[in-house]
């Protein structure tokens, strides 16, 4: 997700030192194959795109971010399924 992203970014450079950082992601990594990896997969297909050729593309990025997002959403969402179970047993262990 992205804010992991970002961590590993501030963690690799000294602070106040200029850099600049590249984040690398396979169409055939866990996060992209969960989430629609096969449109863009086709579309570089279409395109005659080879394997080994890297892909800078808004469509691609814009997917990826997608996929990011969707992966945060359902992080959140199991976070506050666990915050309410925790009520629960809270109000068992005050019974």
């Amino acid at each position: 997700p992205r804010r992991i992203d970002n961590q590993l970014r501030g963690r690799s450079g000294r602070q106040g030192d200029n850099g600049a950082s590249r984040f690398y992601l396979s169409l055939e990594d866990d996060l992209m194959r969960l989430f629609r990896a096969q449109v863009v997969d086709r579309v570089m297909a279409m395109a005659n795109v080879p394997d080994d050729i890297p892909i800078e593309n808004k469509m691609v990025t814009r997917a990826i971010a997608s996929a990011q997002a969707q992966v945060e959403q359902q992080h959140f969402e199991s976070r506050k399924d666990v915050l309410k179970f925790d009520e629960v047993l809270n109000r068992q262990r005050t019974l």
